[in-house]
């Protein structure tokens, strides 16, 4: 319910997803695969009746539910459409092989037969699929993690690179978890408070006030009854506020670049007075003075092999800007040797990455 704004939004957006979907197929099955399973559908009624209407039905209202989805990441949602046609296939694949049993072929051929499509397949499909050499995902999170102090506390929404493999690392292997990750979108969610309260409850005491009235706030909201908006949102933005007033003091505290180039520009989150954001890394620290804080330079390396997506060009342009504004705190206050260790790192690890020409002249 929480997510129903994305369904059925509309139906220019249906049909970007339908045209996603069967532009897909031959990816998913290549062109061997998919006629087998045309093929299969009819031997399916021909033989099976009840199963081939259950995978049909299953089928269809797969796509289109599914397609009525609005968001990026659908390709999971259509996993039950392909599995359906997977089982057609092997109606296909069964009708086959019965059919060759049936003449006289030596032992064999009958072995060959039965792998060659399979191979075929995987042969069309496996460099579209194959993630054995992305590690941007892992070197990105753990370079986050690694430069952070202790027991710090990051407030960002980078969910699909950052967030959700951190939860990997820190729940599954234990990679530190000392490191409290706020997802600020996820404050919108009654769960997101229970989890956080399990995971790390020092964090929430200082708000708990906060907390139980937005829960009560959001209860007709997740009931689809009438709910007032403008009180939820200014009590997500109180607890968004104090949740860092609350920490700051015990914890040092983080803001990712998405949240400062957003959120702050809007004024949607600000900093109480008299603490100062300084670029680290790839994240934001806040400090308690406006001076200037030494940082050692990064040696972590961020492996960039392997096919590109939306999430891996967002990456690589979030660390080349982040260098970038260090260079730019560090030419602030004179160090043009540091600066310029940023930007040859830039040029030589980011050579896309467009830098000004009026800031390449401070480092020459």
């Amino acid at each position: 319910a929480q997510y129903q704004v994305w369904l059925f939004s509309s139906f220019e957006s249906a049909g970007k997803q339908f045209s996603y979907f069967t532009n897909n197929l031959l990816s998913e099955f290549a062109y061997v695969g998919l006629l087998l399973s045309l093929i299969g559908i009819f031997i399916a009624f021909k033989r099976l009746k009840k199963i081939a209407i259950f995978l049909l039905i299953t089928f269809v209202f797969t796509v289109l539910y599914s397609i009525n989805y609005d968001i990026n990441d659908i390709d999971a949602y259509f996993l039950l459409a392909y599995i359906s046609l997977s089982f057609f296939s092997v109606f296909c694949f069964a009708e086959l092989l019965k059919n060759f049993s049936k003449k006289k072929f030596s032992f064999r051929i009958k072995p060959a037969y039965f792998f060659i499509i399979p191979i075929l397949i995987l042969g069309f499909n496996f460099s579209k699929v194959d993630q054995s050499n992305i590690h941007i995902f892992e070197d990105y999170t753990k370079a986050i993690l690694d430069e952070v102090e202790k027991n710090a506390l990051i407030f960002t929404y980078q969910w699909d690179y950052f967030v959700s493999p951190a939860y990997y690392f820190q729940f599954v292997e234990d990679y530190r978890k000392d490191v409290c990750i706020i997802d600020k979108e996820l404050l919108r969610r009654s769960w997101y408070y229970l989890q956080t309260q399990n995971n790390y409850p020092d964090v929430v005491d200082g708000i708990k006030g906060e907390i139980n009235a937005f829960l009560d706030a959001i209860k007709p909201f997740e009931r689809n009854e009438n709910f007032d908006p403008n009180l939820l949102e200014n009590i997500y933005r109180k607890i968004l506020t104090n949740l860092f007033v609350t920490n700051v003091h015990e914890r040092e505290c983080y803001i990712a670049p998405e949240l400062v180039q957003n959120e702050m520009r809007t004024g949607e989150f600000t900093l109480p007075e008299g603490f100062y954001l300084i670029p680290e890394g790839m994240l934001f620290r806040v400090v308690r003075e406006n001076k200037y804080y030494a940082y050692d330079y990064p040696n972590h390396k961020i492996r960039t092999t392997g096919r590109k997506n939306m999430y891996i060009e967002q990456i690589q342009t979030m660390i080349p800007m982040m260098y970038l504004n260090r260079a730019l705190y560090e030419i602030q206050y004179k160090n043009i040797k540091e600066a310029k260790k940023y930007i040859d790192k830039i040029q030589k690890e980011y050579p896309e990455y467009k830098i000004n020409s009026e800031i390449l002249k401070f480092v020459d």
